[in-house]
């Protein structure tokens, strides 16, 4: 009898084991899918990204999909107009480059027009559109990309921006979601992963910029800063999901980094 039920309790008790072995490897299995969630997001092509961007559904520490859709066009906003400061300051008044809609050019001025009508672009950036040569003899739509705001871009020329901004925002709300604090781990990997977002989407680069393709704590001081710039301009997004120390924290500190981008 007492043979029996100590296999009894050994069954009993492997059972337990053996349901939380479940439990926990169901976890790591959901978790993993989240991650290979973010990392597609920010890597899909880049007509579909925009026209059909993988916002998170549901509950989100936004409040819900259209708010973390309204953060990440602000951020990609933000992230445009600090370039257009830079080039404003070098003496640039004006930048068109070519523009891209379903990854097709626009070759006529009827196509073009029809765009805009079709558009929700305000009518003081209609101005910034020509047809002009695109340097290789074809003759296509070109924006303003100076003198506009990023989500006002054609899908091709606010991607970059977007596709930071969408990375930066979905992975502070992963972080916050599972209570993650505000700390120098927070920013040291969200700057990574903002980083290594860059380097998969810009491999064609490498060559010509091979300092840029390095882990995000072997960047120059001044790469680094573009990365954690990014992650604080998300932040900005959550500022009333923070408590007031780390508010403050963010306000008066460019960085909380301690050693990045050492360039080492």
């Amino acid at each position: 009898m007492k043979k029996i039920l100590m296999l009894i309790s050994f069954l009993l008790i492997s059972n337990h084991v053996l349901a939380f072995q479940t439990e926990l490897l169901a976890k790591v299995v959901e978790a993993v899918k989240q991650a290979r969630k973010i990392k597609t997001a920010a890597n899909v092509e880049h007509a579909s990204f925009l026209k059909a961007p993988k916002y998170a559904s549901g509950v989100t520490q936004l409040g819900d999909a259209a708010k973390v859709e309204s953060a990440v066009s602000s951020l990609g906003d933000r992230l445009h107009a600090t370039w257009q400061v830079e080039a404003r300051a070098s003496g640039k008044t004006e930048r068109f480059k070519p523009m891209k809609v379903d990854g097709k050019p626009i070759t006529t001025e009827a196509d073009l027009q029809k765009y805009l009508n079709n558009s929700n672009i305000p009518a003081e950036y209609r101005k910034r559109f020509k047809l002009m040569d695109d340097g290789k003899g074809n003759v296509v739509a070109h924006e303003d990309i100076l003198n506009m705001p990023n989500r006002y871009l054609a899908p091709n020329n606010q991607f970059e921006n977007t596709a930071s901004a969408y990375n930066a925002v979905m992975f502070t709300d992963k972080w916050l979601a599972a209570g993650g604090k505000i700390d120098d781990t927070f920013m040291r990997a969200a700057s990574s992963f903002v980083h290594d977002q860059w380097m998969a989407r810009n491999g064609w680069a490498k060559d010509q910029s091979p300092e840029l393709f390095k882990p995000f704590d072997q960047l120059s001081a001044k790469e680094a800063k573009k990365d954690t710039d990014i992650v604080n301009d998300a932040l900005k997004m959550y500022y009333d999901k923070l408590s007031v120390s780390d508010v403050n924290k963010l306000k008066h500190a460019g960085s909380v980094l301690k050693g990045a981008g050492s360039g080492k």
